[in-house]
């Protein structure tokens, strides 16, 4: 029985001791194992889940499962995370909120979706950059335009209540924060989807916090330097991220940082997936 090659990260980056984006994590795993019908299992970080040997399931199954109407199945796991935290059950979720970013890759296709400022970076083999995500803060048109519309305030680009320096919020769009909805935090998600070519050396999904704290050019080369060890990757970035936070008088910065490195194998499979049909 082949393997099917499938794989969905999921990070979500809360306050309140992470109690929203722990509840999330575990309501997006059950999520996607049970309402969509996929055969998943949980690895040990509650942050990734991978697919388990299927005879009912393939690739195509799985690719067109996710992007039938529109992607109506990722937009729906976004919507009923919000009502799950909206119940009296995680009542914490009123003055509490996280951002949530996830990436499928399904052969050779990447799905992502995203709502706050964590951010996603496609690496290539040249050196450069490919920002799959979007970032949801104040200094975006349409998001500013929203939050007027919906009566609400924008001072030092953090969303507040008019007379008010509450909520208090650097992003536009996140779960929970149940009493910001009524100026215009929205939990509808940015999807995007991208084909992976042997040109792609592998990505990162990380906080905004992270991306306040490193250089562009710090990313480039330390992807160089690990290519090949995603676990020396990922401590090498958030050790440089740290320092350079210290450096800016931020000693308090907590980073949030996932990492995926597309080897040999992965690459050599690609061929037989591009013919995945839409």
């Amino acid at each position: 029985m082949a393997m099917v090659y499938y794989l969905i990260l999921i990070l979500f980056v809360g306050d309140s001791g992470h109690l929203v984006s722990n509840m999330l994590k575990n309501y997006f795993s059950s999520f996607f194992s049970k309402e969509s019908n996929f055969l998943c299992e949980t690895a040990r970080s509650s942050s990734l889940i991978t697919v388990k040997d299927s005879s009912k399931w393939d690739e195509n199954h799985i690719y067109k499962k996710l992007i039938e109407n529109n992607y109506e199945l990722i937009y729906k796991a976004f919507a009923d995370a919000q009502e799950q935290l909206s119940s009296n059950k995680f009542s914490e979720s009123k003055f509490f909120g996280s951002t949530g970013t996830l990436v499928f890759i399904v052969k050779s296709r990447m799905i992502s979706a995203n709502i706050g400022d964590s951010r996603g970076i496609l690496t290539t083999k040249q050196g450069s950059q490919i920002v799959f995500t979007e970032d949801h803060v104040t200094y975006h048109p349409r998001e500013r335009e929203r939050i007027y519309l919906s009566g609400g305030n924008i001072v030092s680009q953090r969303v507040i209540y008019k007379s008010t320096n509450f909520p208090n919020l650097l992003t536009t769009r996140g779960f929970g924060d149940l009493i910001s909805k009524s100026i215009g935090i929205i939990t509808t998600p940015y999807i995007n989807e991208i084909e992976i070519t042997e040109e792609h050396k592998g990505f990162i999904i990380a906080c905004g916090a992270f991306y306040e704290s490193i250089y562009s050019q710090d990313i480039t080369s330390t992807f160089s330097k690990y290519s090949y060890n995603c676990l020396t990757l990922v401590s090498s970035l958030i050790d440089q991220a740290v320092v350079q936070a210290k450096q800016a008088n931020k000693p308090d910065c907590e980073i949030s940082l996932m990492a995926v490195l597309f080897n040999n194998e992965y690459h050599k499979n690609l061929d037989t997936s591009n013919s995945m049909s839409n």
